[in-house]
This record gives C-alpha cells, sequence and structure tokens, in this order.
C-alpha cells in the first residue's frame, strides 16, 4: 500500500536553510517579560562585571543567527546585554560569503576569489599574507560556501593567527579593492 503518511515520514530529508540574514547585532528580550516583571528582581536581575544589572539570561541575535551561550558564559557574569553586543561589535568580523558572525577564537577558513567580488558580503575581510596571495575570511558553516574546506586559522581581535602560527594583516575588502583599483590605474 502507498500511504502518503509512510511516504512523508520515510523521505530523506535535507539541511534546514540558513536563516535570513540581517545586518545588526541585537539582544532579544524574552516574550515572557512579564513574568519577569512579577519575580523578585533577586530571581532575575544579575549583577555584572562590567558594573551594569541585567536580566540573568539574554539571548543576542548577531546577523541573523543567535550567539550560542553556555551556562558558564551566565555563570561568570561577565557583561551584561548592552555591553555584550558592543564587545561582538568590536572583536567580531562576518563571513566573506554568508555574512553570519565570526567571533573572537573561532576556527575560519581562507577563500581566494578569482571574479570580481561583486557577490561577496561588504563587510568582509581579506588577509594579506607576507607570501602567497590576498584570501578571503570564511567560516566553517556547514550550510556556507563549501563545507569541505578545511580550517586554515582563527580569528582574534589583534588579527588572523594561522595554523602556521604567524599573526596575518587583515584589512577590508572594500578598503583592498580600492588599493587595487589604485595599483591598477598607475600601471
Amino acid at each position: 500500500m502507498d500511504s502518503p503518511v509512510l511516504s512523508t515520514i520515510f523521505t530523506t530529508h535535507e539541511a534546514p536553510p540558513m536563516p535570513k540574514g540581517h545586518d545588526e547585532i541585537r539582544i532579544v528580550r524574552s516574550r515572557l517579560g512579564y513574568v519577569f516583571d512579577i519575580l523578585p528582581r533577586r530571581w532575575t536581575q544579575a549583577k555584572y562585571q562590567c558594573g551594569h544589572t541585567d536580566q540573568r539570561f539574554y539571548r543576542i541575535d548577531a546577523y541573523g543567527e543567535f550567539v550560542p551561550y553556555t551556562p558558564e558564559f551566565f555563570e561568570a557574569r561577565i557583561r551584561c546585554a548592552e555591553c555584550e553586543v558592543k564587545h561582538l561589535h568590536e572583536h567580531s568580523i562576518r563571513c566573506a560569503y554568508c555574512g553570519f558572525s565570526i567571533d573572537e577564537g573561532e576556527r575560519t577558513s581562507l577563500f581566494i576569489h578569482s571574479e570580481d567580488m561583486t557577490d561577496l558580503h561588504q563587510e568582509a575581510k581579506i588577509v594579506l599574507p607576507e607570501k602567497g596571495s590576498p584570501s578571503l575570511i570564511g567560516c566553517l558553516r556547514p550550510t556556507c560556501i563549501d563545507s569541505l574546506l578545511s580550517m586554515a586559522g582563527t580569528w582574534a581581535p589583534d588579527g588572523y593567527h594561522s595554523v602556521r602560527g604567524t599573526i596575518e594583516t587583515v584589512i577590508p575588502l572594500q578598503e583592498y579593492l580600492s588599493l587595487r583599483q589604485g595599483v591598477q590605474s598607475l600601471g
């Protein structure tokens, strides 16, 4: 018997599509905010090391994807939600292809893009190694450009740390394109 129920149960499912990205980092407050208003503040509020008092737990939407915080992060109470948004703006970059966040300490891959670079994210960063050609920094998400690429290094606020142990120079893609265009017009 060909049952429509059985055919839907036994079909293979593809990976869910990437969430729709946007160009901001924002705090997502709970829809149950009224519950926090009726509970005692000592249960719902916490004092953070940054000096602010905020909700004990919060969620940050970074460019269309929630930042995966651990319980240890909230137990340490390092930064309130507002300070965490500022920290992410200062210490993370965006993948050249999907535009999602690459956070401090996160493993990355490098891409050499030979086309006109118009299909890349506007906030893409490019690595200028001492030897070799310039490369774009990308994430290692399985739903990004190619999940078979290998890790080439990690992102840190002081620069790109390659697997060779060197810290490479990183500049915005737009700056690189204007430098390259200036060199081409001179030559």
